[in-house]
């Protein structure tokens, strides 16, 4: 059985036997690092959403909300043939739900995440993943 110390602790402070193994801390320290970078991936993810809703509400204007858009997505099969702004309005959601958003939740630093812009063509600066034109 642990001994509990009689030492005095600052409030806010753990006493002495209140301790952590290795293992506890390391998950700990890893959960924190989690919850800093989800806000800037929902930061971005929310983004690239706005951005694929202008430039798809360019290309089809009565397609300017996310909802319409989804809908719109859910029926695509039904619609019948497509014209060119249709298209590419469709390839930019898909982009965006395939490509842009999966590549964010991919990355594991604020600095990966700082590297992004998505009003820019080539949102990641690397030449492979660019919106759809």
């Amino acid at each position: 059985m642990a001994r509990k110390s009689t030492k005095a602790t600052l409030p806010g402070q753990p006493s002495e036997d209140v301790a952590f193994t290795p293992g506890e801390e390391i998950e700990r320290d890893a959960e924190e690092a989690q919850a800093a970078i989800d806000v800037p991936k929902t930061t971005l993810r929310k983004q690239f959403i706005e951005e694929g809703i202008i430039r798809i509400s360019a290309q089809v204007s009565a397609w300017d909300t996310f909802q319409t858009i989804r809908v719109i997505a859910s029926i695509w099969s039904r619609l019948g043939p497509p014209n060119a702004a249709e298209l590419l309005a469709r390839d930019i959601y898909l982009y965006v739900l395939n490509d842009a958003i999966p590549r964010v939740d991919n990355m594991m630093t604020e600095a990966e995440l700082a590297t992004v812009d998505p009003t820019l063509a080539d949102p990641f600066g690397d030449a492979t993943d660019q919106w759809p034109t």
